[in-house]
């Protein structure tokens, strides 16, 4: 049965999100890929000391450093082009591996418990939240990164001067996918706690955990000065209100949504604006600052009664969210659903643990009833991925669960216009600028569409045309 475990969790993750095989570039995926001339060429010194190669030119902020995701995107435009199967299929294959990766490093955590470790790993292959890593093309950065961080979680599972080395090589790799993987010295560092709690033969020393550390320290500050060198400035965007308390309050705003979308998935949770709050009395930051006291508390009282896993989960899953929680470097996007993807291991970790807990019947139940869920969500996370189908299925999607999001009506009117659904596009653009009046894209485009649609009306006219 324990062979069997492995591939039941990759069924899992593949038969949540196989329809994403049939989506195509939407979105960001248009600057980052199909518009991006620089990825049809496979130069990885260009793509690490110029920022710029991430996107195309002309009217692009660039403020982000990912080089090993734009390295990623130049390999696969050399073998598929730009027709998008091949580059889904790249997506599904790695979030495939990141489920049969956190199998593995929650068996490593519970070798006792292999069913728990299997439920665990089977959640975090069909959680909803997944959707936007893996049926976005653009989010590759997200999948790659993790998966670098559980290779580098379980070379760090030993002690030993090669681990780590290979582990630190493993880091630097992630960060240069995405910035989501410098909390890795975090989780090192909790996952330690867990494997000497087991008092296992080969753990990791303290004092090889603070020489790992140390080096994820220099590898934060390398990455930093890169960084620094290239773009302008660490922010993408101002402070709420200007200060780091105000982005305070929304980080915790945040982390109440978070909660809602991992324990009560619903919708289609794209392009989220939270209404930022404006004082630490609003429902949504007390209700966030409860959440956030909870779980430490909850991860300290594991690490105190010696339940380490159940700390890695709680502890682990807070310091997941400190890169995107828009306190030290803002972002453009508040909450995102792939901004939880680190963090569902630490949530699988949390599940495992609790069944791990469980003996005979109980466990039967336990598992049972995770099959059930797993099942549902999985349903959902099909669904969800459908929505990636193109522009228009995308933007309709996140018009219905958000009706007054103006951003829905904008890429409406794009997707309509690049389409010549002339008459669908004007409609898009009057509701956009019904909510920004003095956007001028938003006029550009009107006065593209209003060409388009007298082009079309001379060539009608113009007989034998």
């Amino acid at each position: 049965m324990r062979v069997l475990l492995p591939i039941i969790v990759a069924a899992c993750a593949i038969g949540a999100h196989v329809v994403s095989i049939d989506g195509g570039f939407v979105y960001d995926d248009i600057r980052f890929i199909e518009k991006n001339p620089r990825i049809q060429t496979i130069d990885p010194v260009a793509f690490f000391t110029d920022p710029s190669t991430a996107s195309q030119d002309g009217g692009i902020q660039h403020d982000i450093y990912r080089p090993l995701r734009t390295l990623l995107f130049s390999v696969e435009y050399a073998v598929f082009g730009v027709e998008p199967t091949g580059w889904h299929v790249v997506s599904l294959l790695l979030h495939v591996l990141n489920a049969l990766l956190v199998f593995r490093l929650l068996l490593a955590y519970l070798p006792l418990a292999p069913s728990a470790a299997a439920a665990g790993a089977a959640l975090f292959a069909v959680h909803p939240v997944t959707t936007e890593s893996v049926a976005w093309v653009s989010s590759q950065g997200d999948l790659l990164a993790l998966t670098l961080m559980l290779a580098a979680l379980l070379v760090f599972l030993r002690d030993g001067v090669g681990r780590t080395i290979g582990g630190t090589v493993l880091f630097a790799l992630a960060c240069f996918a995405k910035e989501s993987a410098l909390v890795l010295p975090a989780l090192v560092f909790l996952q330690d706690l867990v494997v000497r709690g087991q008092a296992r033969d080969g753990a990791p020393t303290w004092r090889t955990t603070w020489v790992r550390l140390g080096l994820g320290a220099l590898t934060i500050g390398v990455y930093f000065a890169l960084r620094q060198s290239m773009l302008p400035g660490l922010a993408q965007v101002p402070h709420v209100r200007g200060s780091a308390w105000g982005s305070l309050q929304g980080a915790l705003a945040g982390l109440a949504w978070y909660a809602g979308a991992l324990f009560l998935p619903r919708g289609f949770t794209f392009d989220i604006h939270l209404d930022i709050p404006f004082g630490p009395s609003e429902p949504a930051v007390v209700l966030g600052l409860g959440l956030f006291l909870t779980t430490l508390l909850l991860g300290v009282w594991a690490f105190r009664t010696r339940r380490y896993v159940l700390a890695f989960a709680a502890l682990g899953f807070l310091a997941c969210l400190v890169p995107v929680s828009n306190v030290f470097v803002p972002l453009k996007a508040f909450v995102a659903e792939r901004f939880l993807y680190p963090g569902l291991l630490c949530i699988a970790a949390g599940v495992a643990a609790l069944i791990a807990q469980t003996r005979g019947g109980a466990r039967v139940v336990a598992l049972g009833v995770v099959g059930v869920i797993v099942i549902a969500l999985s349903a959902q996370t099909s669904r969800k991925d459908q929505a990636w189908a193109d522009e228009v299925s995308l933007w309709t999607a996140v018009k219905a669960d958000r009706p007054t999001n103006p951003n829905a009506y904008q890429g409406l009117a794009y997707a309509y216009h690049r389409d010549g659904r002339v008459k669908e596009a004007d409609r898009a653009i009057d509701t956009y600028l019904g909510f920004n009046p003095i956007d001028g894209k938003g006029w550009l485009l009107r006065g593209d569409n209003f060409k388009a649609a007298a082009d079309t009306l001379y060539l009608e006219e113009q007989p034998g045309i």
